[in-house]
């Protein structure tokens, strides 16, 4: 069967957006599960060596650890970034995904007008 040349783009097309047959979803989708199961495994049975009261301790502080980190770092880390990344490239304006200098948002800005 021949195929036509507008078939044959979109194949390439494809095959170089999606390098991967599509039954890999499904491999990684597996290995993150077995990696979860196993990791939750070993917990429970280091849980189950140090006894309750280690236990219940290490979580708490593995919650207050994980909710410090989601309300105090990691806002802070974004921030900072965006001010260093500021400090460095002071002349870079983000329009979308498209990275625009500052002569080019003032040619665009004043052709508009």
């Amino acid at each position: 069967m021949l195929r036509s040349g507008s078939a044959q783009k979109k194949k390439r097309w494809w095959r170089q957006k999606h390098p991967l047959p599509w039954w890999w979803v499904r491999v990684a989708w597996f290995l993150v599960a077995l990696d979860l199961t196993v990791s939750a495994f070993f917990v429970v049975l280091y849980s189950l060596q140090w006894g309750a009261e280690k236990s219940n301790g290490w979580l708490s502080v593995f919650v207050l650890s994980f909710c410090q980190s989601l309300i105090l770092v990691q806002p802070i880390k974004v921030r900072l970034g965006g001010h260093v990344m500021r400090l460095v490239q002071p002349e870079v304006a983000w329009s979308g995904h498209v990275v625009l200098s500052a002569r080019d948002v003032v040619v665009t800005a004043a052709r508009n007008h």
